[in-house]
């Protein structure tokens, strides 16, 4: 399943046959990691949970307008 929410999204990846589910949570915020990781650890029932950190985005600065104009530099537009 995949969920978007703002500014963020959460998708999520099971094989319930093997009894493994991956989860990815991206943020462009700040936000409570171990907190993130106890709850769907709970809510899942895991027995067993590893995180992997990734810091994507870094690279573009925190003020939106400057990043738009950085990403509106990298991508091309887009034509009907």
């Amino acid at each position: 399943g995949f969920v978007i929410i703002a500014e963020s999204h959460i998708s999520i990846h099971t094989f319930p046959d093997n009894g493994h589910a991956f989860m990815d949570i991206f943020s462009c915020k700040q936000f409570d990691i171990h907190k993130a990781v106890n709850y769907i650890t709970s809510k899942l029932e895991a027995q067993k949970a590893d995180k992997r950190l990734s810091g994507r985005g870094k690279e573009y600065p925190r003020q939106v307008m400057a990043a738009r104009e950085i990403v509106a530099r990298s991508r091309p537009a887009l034509k009907h």
